[in-house]
C-alpha cells in the first residue's frame, strides 16, 4: 500500500498560501519570470517560514535544534 506524502488539507493550506503570499502579489509578465518569483518564493518557504508542525519554528530553525540534540544510547 502507497503512503501518502500529506493529506488533501494540508495540500490545500499549502495552495492557498502559494496563491495569498506569492500569486495574488505579482503580475508575471513572462513564464521564465514567474518560475523565478515562484521558486524564490518556494525557497523561502521550504526554509525560512514558520510551520506549525515544527512547533512554529523554521524548517532551518527546526533543522538546527535536531541537530543540536545528543542522541539517546540504545535508540
Amino acid at each position: 500500500m502507497l503512503r501518502r506524502s500529506a493529506t488533501g488539507g494540508e495540500h490545500q493550506s499549502f495552495h492557498n498560501r502559494l496563491r495569498d503570499e506569492c500569486l495574488n502579489q505579482e503580475v508575471f509578465l513572462s513564464v521564465t519570470e514567474a518560475r523565478v518569483v515562484i521558486e524564490e518564493w518556494r525557497s523561502f518557504y521550504n526554509r525560512v517560514h514558520p510551520h506549525s508542525g515544527l512547533g512554529f519554528q523554521s524548517p532551518d530553525g527546526f533543522a538546527r535544534t535536531m541537530a543540536q540534540l545528543k542522541p539517546v544510547p540504545g535508540t
